[in-house]
């Protein structure tokens, strides 16, 4: 049972299982859309103790009067399953069909990209779409957002981003040798390694402040460029691109971003996030695969401008690390 299972469970009283969250309790097999009995026989867990399966758009039960009294609200309110929120999340970006991607510029960096057909990599974590028949092959950094305000707690802390921004804008891509590896919290995907650490390579007596603040963005960057690069293997290549987060509003983050990966990338401007989706679901469009709630209106886009040093720097900084042989930028 995942933690909003287990606030429906307190609101209404029905044990289930949200789709998302039986899928990654390793018990689900998404061939059949059923447990594994094998799996559970081997564990010894019973089928009655996983409940039913539903979708996050499903209805769950009711508001019961004992949960109504103790949270306020009225009894007989249906409750749905829910959804994960960065699942949630990319379907108000407008991720939708085979091939979109969503990055996610926050604290930790999350990267979807929508599938149409379910397809795994040991690498990577799978996902139920709230859009049914669709999947999302996705990853997560550890440290993202979450790296850039440790460095300006630390070292900055008398300045706002903007001016940390401008700093960092007038330096050449590479951070004039610069490289930064973003592990600061270990690594979730696609590295799977707690015991990885961040490193700088290259540091000499003429950095800077913004040498290294430009190296932190350069190198969350190309943590999400490895994402892409695992992606690749499996024949999928972005057809398009949104980005969201608090870091998608500095324009030179974005822009680093959209050159390391590459790709044309579009900023969602006031990207409401996960709770757009409970929106659309109340109105009863929250399945809805022709419904996203993006207007192309609300979108900024930012063009890469591919810089082959920058990309020979970190592939070579990141193999040695952890390989200790080179490899193909």
């Amino acid at each position: 049972m995942g933690s909003y299972d287990f606030i429906v469970y307190r609101l209404t009283g029905a044990a289930s299982s949200e789709r998302n969250w039986a899928l990654e309790s390793g018990l689900f097999d998404y061939h059949r859309e059923a447990w594994d009995e094998d799996l559970l026989r081997l564990g010894k867990i019973d089928y009655d103790w996983l409940g039913e399966v539903h979708w996050p758009s499903d209805i769950v039960g009711e508001v019961t009067p004992q949960a109504g009294r103790l949270t306020g609200l009225a009894a007989g309110t249906p409750v749905v399953a829910g959804s994960a929120d960065h699942i949630a999340s990319a379907f108000s970006a407008g991720v939708k069909d085979e091939g979109d991607l969503l990055v996610k510029l926050g604290g930790a960096g999350d990267i979807l990209f929508c599938l149409d057909k379910a397809e795994s990599d040991p690498r990577l974590f799978l996902d139920y779409h709230v859009i049914p028949g669709k999947f999302l092959i996705n990853g997560c950094m550890a440290s993202s957002g979450s790296l850039i305000r440790w460095f300006r707690d630390q070292f900055a802390s008398e300045l706002d981003y903007p001016i940390l921004d401008a700093e960092a804008a007038h330096l050449p891509a590479g951070a004039d040798g610069l490289v930064l590896l973003p592990y600061f919290l270990g690594e979730k995907t696609p590295l799977n390694d707690p015991l990885a650490r961040g490193t700088l390579v290259g540091l000499t007596l003429s950095h800077t402040r913004a040498h290294v603040y430009r190296a932190i963005l350069e190198g969350i960057a190309y943590g999400f460029n490895h994402h892409l690069v695992v992606l690749a293997e499996h024949g999928h290549i972005p057809v398009r691109t949104r980005l969201t987060n608090g870091g998608a509003h500095s324009s030179l983050w974005r822009q680093i971003t959209a050159d390391v990966l590459g790709l044309r990338l579009e900023q969602v401007a006031n990207h409401p996030g996960s709770s757009h989706w409970v929106r659309l679901l109340w109105r009863g469009k929250g399945q809805g695969s022709s419904t996203n709630g993006t207007r192309s209106s609300a979108l900024s886009r930012s063009r890469p401008s591919r810089n082959l040093i920058r990309r020979i720097l970190f592939a070579t900084a990141r193999c040695l690390k952890f390989t200790g042989k080179p490899m193909k930028p």
